[in-house]
């Protein structure tokens, strides 16, 4: 059985310390926060921002930072032992403007099983399935210079270590039912890593809500020409400059980031 990894305290290059299942995610995940903000996708102090699929808060601890603290966050982790890390680590923002909640964002209300994978927290998603075959196919562009039945056994080896999943149940709301909760005024930022259920998180917003969003970056799996229904959906809500980003690595496994502004 696949021993379970017990929170640690690490320090990333930035100096910044933080608490994490696992020392080598964090560290990537740490280089590729910075593409949050590519393609004229900006924050300034006072920016109301809305993290969906926080994880263990790296790009809300990012976000303070271009904020220098002076920001209003809301950060929304399903995962009941990823969301008390995040908790831990949201203290890195020196702002009573930061608030975590143990939530998914859906297209509704309710529940839902999710599959947590501990090794790779990221990876925890609604919809399970072909983690190991990505991981090949990343092994194979990465690693091609070694023969193929050893790159076969190194993916073996890490998922047998890391992609062993557990099932939890996790809460679900709506982003327009948050809106009108916490009374958010303006989003200056929506930020969306959901592993697969990001046309969910963009149908929970009711349409007297989407003008008040200015700014959008989401991680989007292109399942079924996802890419771009999304891309039509956000040009349909008045987004007119919208930037698709093929990360080299990521677009071999049909995933890409959208970034979408209105310039008016």
């Amino acid at each position: 059985m696949t021993a379970r990894p017990h929170p640690i305290r690490i320090r990333l290059p930035n100096g910044r310390e933080i608490l994490t299942l696992s020392a080598l995610e964090a560290r990537g995940t740490a280089k590729q926060v910075d593409a949050y903000f590519l393609h004229g996708i900006d924050v300034q102090p006072g920016a109301v921002i809305v993290d969906v699929g926080a994880n263990i808060g790296l790009f809300a601890l990012e976000a303070c930072s271009r904020c220098h603290d002076d920001l209003v966050l809301y950060a929304f982790e399903p995962i009941p032992e990823v969301f008390e890390l995040l908790k831990v680590n949201l203290a890195g923002c020196r702002t009573e403007g930061v608030k975590a909640f143990p939530l998914g964002l859906s297209d509704h209300a309710g529940e839902a099983t999710f599959a947590f994978f501990p090794g790779v927290t990221s990876l925890s998603t609604q919809y399970p399935g072909g983690e190991k075959d990505a991981l090949q196919t990343i092994a194979d562009v990465r690693l091609r210079f070694l023969p193929r039945r050893l790159r076969k056994w190194m993916v073996e080896f890490v998922a047998r270590r890391r992609l062993v999943p557990t099932q939890v149940h996790c809460r679900l709301e709506t982003l327009s039912n948050i809106i009108d909760q916490q009374r958010i005024a303006r989003i200056d930022l929506l930020k969306i890593d959901v592993e697969k259920a990001e046309i969910e998180v963009l149908g929970g917003i009711e349409d007297a809500h989407w003008g008040l969003i200015r700014q959008i970056v989401a991680e989007v799996h292109d399942i079924d020409a996802r890419v771009r229904i999304v891309e039509r959906m956000l040009r349909d809500r008045g987004f007119d400059e919208i930037t698709i980003d093929h990360e080299a690595d990521m677009d071999l496994i049909g995933v890409n980031n959208i970034y979408a502004r209105r310039t008016g």
